[in-house]
């Protein structure tokens, strides 16, 4: 893929279209070659091949995801001056955020604990990246308020729901002082409050370092490589400051809802600054794999190279002289 990005376009020379799609086949063939290095008795077990096709199946579903988020954020490069189909597609945002939230809930649940928060992480991931690109793309105001309003209200209900759930356990044990609480109980209670403040605590770190380093890659893409990049090779300077103005408010809102929330948390005894490094030092691996995988995603889907077009014109590959401008943009000689 780096030896693809980093040729030239020539008239010679044109990317195969959604060749980013045509490189993720290949990568189904990874689940059959875990018959070749686990034991032939951890294959044999039940739970395991339940965990494994679970997992598949998250992972299909989380590309798919991930693949209608890129897009629904490339159709917006057609629908800058038109707020009613803006409002469409963040209907279509707004979907797509349920239906992760929905995806973490089964992985909860019904895949264990020690795969939970990197499912947390790439669900999160992948759905700031695409908000992300839809603002640097040109949202209008009221569409970029609701987007960054469905953003705020879920840090809301997140916390809303820990506090509830800790009022919940605390009256609990209040109205039976004398009875013994089983241990099957405790552990359970135990691992709800334990996946809500990790999810919390995963989700606004996952927010805010998204929009930090994404704002990083779109000034140094801009000052070093504008050309190659479909996001921003025609932006003008008008479009740029309503973008930073933008990144600007996000940046405000996230730390705004992370230092209530943390606070909220310190104040309860739940101590989310170690929470967050305990947590990275367990999955510090995983989570560098899964946001560069995703960045990398994001990237290809941008690049010139990749022929990633949401008109699924390929103007290109028509047969048709036609002239590289930028991006993904060309013009018929």
């Amino acid at each position: 893929m780096l030896f693809v990005a980093a040729a030239g376009v020539s008239s010679e020379t044109w990317p195969v279209p959604c060749s980013i799609g045509l490189f993720q086949l290949p990568a189904v063939m990874v689940l059959p070659l875990l018959a070749l290095v686990c034991p032939i008795e951890l294959l044999q077990s039940r739970t395991f091949q339940k965990r494994l096709v679970g997992s598949a199946a998250l992972l299909v579903t989380l590309a798919a995801m991930a693949w209608t988020l890129c897009l629904l954020s490339m159709v917006l490069r057609g629908s800058q001056d038109s707020l009613p189909k803006q409002l469409l597609i963040v209907l279509g945002f707004f979907i797509m955020k349920l239906t992760l939230l929905r995806i973490d809930s089964f992985a909860s649940w019904h895949l264990g604990t020690d795969g939970v928060p990197i499912f947390i992480f790439l669900t999160v991931f992948s759905y700031q990246l695409a908000f992300y690109t839809a603002v640097v793309r040109g949202l209008k105001w009221p569409s970029f308020a609701i987007l960054l309003a469905i953003d705020l209200l879920e840090n809301i209900l997140q916390t809303y729901r820990l506090e509830h759930r800790r009022q919940q356990v605390a009256q609990s044990h209040s109205d039976s002082p004398t009875q013994t609480v089983s241990r099957e109980v405790l552990e359970l209670e135990h691992f709800t409050q334990a996946h809500d403040v990790a999810s919390l605590i995963l989700r606004q770190f996952a927010q805010l370092s998204v929009l930090i380093c994404y704002f990083l890659q779109v000034a140094l893409t801009r000052h070093f490589a504008s050309q190659y990049s479909d996001l921003i090779c025609q932006q003008t300077d008008s479009e740029m400051k309503t973008m930073v103005m933008q990144f600007g408010v996000v940046l405000l809102v996230e730390a705004t809802a992370l230092s209530w929330s943390w606070g909220l948390m310190s104040y309860r005894g739940y101590h989310p600054a170690s929470w967050l490094r305990g947590l990275t030092a367990c999955y510090l691996p995983s989570f560098l794999a899964a946001a560069s995988s995703m960045y990398m995603y994001s990237w290809c889907f941008q690049h010139s190279h990749f022929g990633n077009d949401a008109s699924f014109d390929f103007e290109w590959a028509s047969g048709a002289e036609m002239d590289w401008v930028c991006g993904l943009r060309y013009v018929k000689v």
